[in-house]
Parts: C-alpha cells; sequence; structure tokens
C-alpha cells in the first residue's frame, strides 16, 4: 500500500508515519510539506491509496488540494488531519467525498482504529 502524508510539520509526519507503519509494515510511505508538493507526488505515484491530508498548510488549504487530488487520484482515500475540531470542516470534509476527519488531538488508539476503518474502506465520522 501506497500512503502520502501531507503536513508542514516534521513531527506530525513523524508520528504519523509510526501508526500507518504499525498498522501496515509493508506500506510505502510518502510525505509533503505543502500542497503543492503534494500534488507533485500524486502525479508520480498513481498507485496511492491513502492520503492522509492537513487542512492547514503554508502555500495553500486541502480543501484546495483534496479537489485537485481528486482530479488526479479518484481512486485514493484522502482522510483530512487538523488541530482544529470544527463541526463545519468535518462536515464539509466529509460532504466533499473524504474517508474520514481526524483531529491532531486524538489518542493514538483512536486513530488506529480510525485508519483500520479507512484502510478496510469504511469512513471515519469524528464522535
Amino acid at each position: 500500500m501506497k500512503i502520502l502524508i501531507v503536513d508542514d510539520h516534521s513531527l506530525i509526519r513523524d508520528a504519523l508515519r509510526g501508526i500507518l507503519i504499525e498498522l501496515d509494515p509493508e506500506a510505502v510511505i510518502l510525505e509533503a510539506f505543502s500542497g503543492e508538493l503534494a500534488l507533485q507526488i500524486a502525479e508520480e505515484h498513481a498507485d496511492l491509496a491513502l492520503v492522509m491530508l492537513d487542512l492547514k498548510l503554508p502555500d495553500t488549504d486541502g480543501f484546495s488540494v483534496f479537489g485537485a487530488l481528486r482530479q488526479r487520484r479518484p481512486n485514493a482515500a484522502v482522510v483530512f488531519l487538523s488541530a482544529s475540531n470544527d463541526r463545519d470542516d468535518v462536515a464539509r470534509s466529509l460532504g466533499a467525498g473524504a474517508s474520514g476527519f481526524i483531529s491532531k488531538n486524538t489518542k493514538r488508539e483512536v486513530m488506529l482504529g480510525a485508519l483500520k476503518l479507512v484502510f478496510s474502506g469504511g469512513i471515519y465520522i469524528p464522535p
């Protein structure tokens, strides 16, 4: 499985990489610190299975990147990440077709469960 983590904070990318490898030790993890780099990587990797996408990026917002990703890789699952728990952001994300919305404040066990659900084809809706 090929997974792209899109977040401008390296500590977040490191933490997510650890969680994703725990779920799938064979996963190929790609990383981007900006929306522009994320779209470039998506162009180069037709077999992306999952994109973990920060809502706030230094060069754009996650919703803009999501729209462009949908055009390039419509079969890739996208899970939004955010430091915010704003219900409007959650609703907008899921309404646009994301496979989930995970707060960066989420406990590790909850994130593991959410990603297992997404890996199995489900949609994670935060409580």
